[in-house]
């Protein structure tokens, strides 16, 4: 951040940065975290997310299939809302296993909050788990570093609770390798 900030790529006061990562709650949302990991094993969460949050988002499923070695995926609202809800009927498996979190800040665009909660709705009227994240940083720094830091802690207790080593990735190491020998 700091070199983003000095090349004036990030628009942000240093200050604001610095109370971000001052204000971040570690305790709270490690147990939350460890929480939410229960209730997603064995699962296949749908990350929800929008605007500024949506880079993070990506970054959370990736961690969820690399470090609990358990398969995610991350879906962005609007565009979720032009074609995925319409996917939500079939296979009807899918509801056993299926659980969409979705990530919601009060600092989305008015439209942006609209969605989350009418996309909720028509999850739940599938027959699909949700689970719901409120964001509390004071701004959108903040909510990022927060949403990081959850994503870290919830990726780290579910690989625990899958018995994995997080650090290992036999498979990414044995297709680097494979593709070497191409």
């Amino acid at each position: 951040m700091g070199i983003l900030l000095n090349l004036k790529v990030l628009n942000y006061q240093k200050k604001e940065i610095i109370f971000a990562i001052n204000n971040i709650e570690i305790k709270k949302i490690e147990n939350e975290a460890k929480q939410m990991a229960k209730k997603i094993l064995n699962k296949y969460p749908y990350y929800i997310v929008s605007e500024f949050l949506t880079g993070i988002g990506n970054a959370i499923a990736n961690q969820t299939n690399e470090t609990a070695k358990s398969i995610s995926s991350f879906r962005i609202i609007p565009e979720l809302n032009h074609h995925l809800m319409e996917g939500l009927k079939n296979p009807q498996e899918l509801k056993k296993i299926a659980v969409f979190i979705f990530f919601f800040s009060k600092l989305f665009s008015s439209s942006i909050q609209k969605r989350f909660l009418i996309t909720k709705e028509i999850v739940e009227k599938n027959n699909i788990k949700t689970l719901w994240y409120e964001l509390t940083g004071q701004n959108k720094v903040g909510q990022a570093l927060e949403l990081m830091a959850f994503g870290n802690y919830l990726t780290m207790h579910l690989s625990s609770l899958y018995g994995e080593n997080p650090s290992a990735i036999p498979y990414v190491d044995y297709f680097k390798k494979k593709l070497k020998e191409i």
